[in-house]
């Protein structure tokens, strides 16, 4: 996961900076992409046919500071085809909201009917620097 949208980087600005309270989310959400997204949330997020955000979480990695991995994240079952993954981001809600981080995935990804995706534990990563 290599990239903070516009959102998060102007939040976490003015929390520092400014002393502006930074609402952190109790949950946070995967979503899935056709076509990346950018730092301005200008991508195109999977719809239909059994797609839904699923809720994420993530651990520290005895790797270093400032570096988190995730644990497993399961999305539901396909009730049909869905169209290739290209990427994903992390949301502070299950629907709409603000998007946080997202990143293109190294290989699209073709999701069939009765298919489930998965991010295997440790499969991505944040690195704060």
């Amino acid at each position: 996961m290599s990239e903070m949208s516009d959102w998060l980087e102007t939040a976490i600005g003015n929390s520092v900076l400014r002393g502006v309270a930074l609402s952190i989310p109790a949950t946070i959400y995967a979503a899935l992409d056709s076509a990346t997204q950018n730092d301005a949330a200008g991508g195109t997020e999977l719809a239909g046919n059994g797609y839904a955000r699923t809720a994420i979480t993530f651990t520290t990695t005895a790797a270093g500071a400032g570096l988190f991995a995730n644990n497993l994240c399961t999305f539901p079952t396909a009730t049909a085809n869905w169209l290739t993954i290209t990427g994903m981001s992390i949301w502070d809600t299950i629907t709409a909201g603000n998007m946080l981080l997202y990143t293109a995935l190294d290989a699209a990804k073709y999701v069939g009917a009765n298919d489930v995706f998965q991010f295997p534990a440790g499969s991505l990563t944040v690195t704060i620097a």
